[in-house]
């Protein structure tokens, strides 16, 4: 018996002993192998390929075969969901990063007659239905013939990934979740463009509606944290570094008001022109958005752009704003940003207000970063903030915090308490002040952290020790969150911060979107358990 025969007939055999099983425990064995085994499996027979078909397909990660982008398989993929509409029924999420640029930014074109190359497949050569497909899914998406026309022209040449990119996701009747590059050159525009139609209901999306299910999206930086392949350009990589952060603002605006869009987390966006609000978002109306959370991670967005986005949240949740790098030379003025959130604060009842540990070193300029009260926020429950936020930059005057807080807080969470730079010494003690009058100020509190540089640091631990016995005889569970523990790790090893306020959310790798090891420390600075 050859080998073959060998692993045909063992196939064979685990696929008739597996269909024995009753068919409700095959859908709990096929939720849980990796993608390569579950492809295996659905080849095995057709009762193993229709339980695992929809779980191939819920998730489509598209990526090169090299970890060098995932356009090269973008025009395979959008022939194949074409074709298949039922297969196209079965995507949830769809993420695609990395574009295939030379030094000049330019789109690596196909070879002659849409020919594959190294970097790009084109559309099949020998398939009679290529044209109709692409003619009747372009109708779909223009409404005028001579528009239908040109559009067809550039999707069938492989010119323009924007537009190969929304004709697929317009085929996706059930995506729910969407995590397309941020700075996609010529494409951006093209998917901004197609996306603000979508949203504002123009022809024929007036009865046509597409993306109607689509739910929760990322926003995030040109390159994933797993890989940083060729080809690209020095200057790809150092862009939002030296300079403003790489990714636009724009699509918040162009996903704000869609009909199904609740949650939206962004990564190192901002704005070249402080003079002018951002296209799309100074189209959005007042209160016209169904989003319930935000998240603008590592973000430095200008005032007018920010107002714009919250003002427009009709049912605001959960709001996290870290603000990034002061090398993204914005002017950062708390006041600007506590205008905006009035928008917000009979419906806010999450939010985090926290900065980059490097905000604070353009604040000796034209930033004013005082203290924020967040008292009028009636339905706020949990509070993440950092202590400059609660105290004000360099403040030096002790002042009272009882107004700080709003009386529905149930957690409270400070971060930098560990950083003289950025908590007064006096902040520690005001806390205190304010614990020990809890029942008035914030009687529903049940939890308190306090998170930064505390390990070896006697005199922080010191000044934190009233506050926490004070916290303890309130009833309060007290957290000390040591986030100076020695990260070891390597490069390669680092993990992938969660998103949302609790970090549980979880979205491919973003560049430089690093989790830290932290440790739980007593009052002595003993470890009790490393994170």
């Amino acid at each position: 018996m050859f080998a073959s025969e060998v692993v045909e007939t063992s196939e064979t055999i685990m696929a008739i002993s597996l269909e024995a099983l009753s068919e409700e425990l095959l859908v709990r064995i096929v939720a849980f192998p990796e993608r390569p085994s579950l492809h295996a499996l659905a080849l095995t027979s057709r009762t193993l390929n229709r339980l695992a078909t929809p779980a191939l397909y819920d998730s489509v990660d598209l990526k090169g075969g090299n970890g060098d982008g995932g356009n090269k398989f973008l025009i395979p993929l959008t022939y194949h969901l074409l074709q298949n509409s039922d297969l196209a029924s079965m995507v949830h999420s769809f993420s695609i990063r990395d574009v295939f640029t030379c030094e000049e930014d330019d789109l690596i074109p196909l070879g002659s007659e849409g020919e594959d190359t190294e970097y790009r497949k084109g559309w099949p050569a020998d398939q009679e239905d290529v044209d109709s497909l692409l003619e009747r899914a372009v109708a779909d998406v223009v409404d005028t013939e001579k528009e239908q026309e040109r559009l067809y022209d550039i999707l069938r040449e492989g010119s323009d990934e924007g537009l190969t990119i929304g004709i697929l996701i317009s085929k996706l009747p059930n995506l729910r979740r969407l995590d397309i590059i941020g700075s996609m050159m010529s494409a951006e525009k093209r998917i901004l463009s197609f996306l603000q139609r979508i949203a504002k209901r123009e022809v024929p999306f007036d009865k046509k509606p597409v993306l109607t299910k689509l739910a929760e999206v990322l926003i995030c930086v040109r390159y994933s944290s797993k890989t940083l392949h060729p080809p690209m350009s020095i200057s790809n990589f150092m862009q939002g570094w030296d300079e403003k952060y790489p990714n636009s603002p724009d699509m918040i605006g162009a996903y704000m008001e869609l009909p199904s869009m609740r949650r939206i987390h962004g990564y190192q966006l901002g704005n070249n022109d402080q003079d002018a609000v951002t296209e799309s978002l100074g189209a959005l109306g007042i209160g016209t958005s169904p989003v319930e959370e935000i998240e603008l991670r590592e973000t430095q967005l200008y005032a007018a752009d920010l107002d714009k986005i919250l003002k427009s949240c009709r049912n605001l949740k959960t709001f996290i704003y870290e603000v990034g790098h002061a090398w993204a030379w914005y002017t950062l003025r708390t006041s600007d940003i506590m205008n905006s959130m009035k928008a917000i604060e009979k419906t806010l009842e999450n939010l985090v207000f926290d900065h980059s540990e490097y905000v604070g070193d353009a604040a000796e300029g034209q930033d004013e970063l005082g203290a924020v009260s967040l008292a009028a926020f009636d339905k706020l429950r949990y509070l993440k903030i950092s202590a400059m936020f609660l105290a004000g930059w360099k403040q030096e005057t002790k002042f009272d915090l009882k107004q700080t807080f709003p009386t529905a807080l149930e957690e409270l969470h400070v971060t930098y308490v560990g950083d003289p730079i950025y908590c007064p010494a006096w902040v520690p003690k005001a806390l205190q002040e304010v614990m020990e009058r809890k029942e008035t100020v914030f009687p529903g509190l049940k939890k308190l952290t306090l998170q930064g540089a505390l390990l070896n640091n006697a005199d922080r631990l010191d000044a934190i020790k009233g506050l926490v016995q004070t916290s303890k005889e309130k009833g309060v569970e007290t957290v000390i969150l040591a986030d100076d523990a020695e990260d070891t790790r390597s490069w390669n090893e680092k993990g992938e911060r969660g998103w949302g306020f609790g970090e549980e959310v979880e979205w491919k790798g973003c560049w430089g979107n690093y989790t830290h090891l932290m440790s739980v420390i007593d009052v002595d600075g003993r470890v009790v358990r490393r994170s």
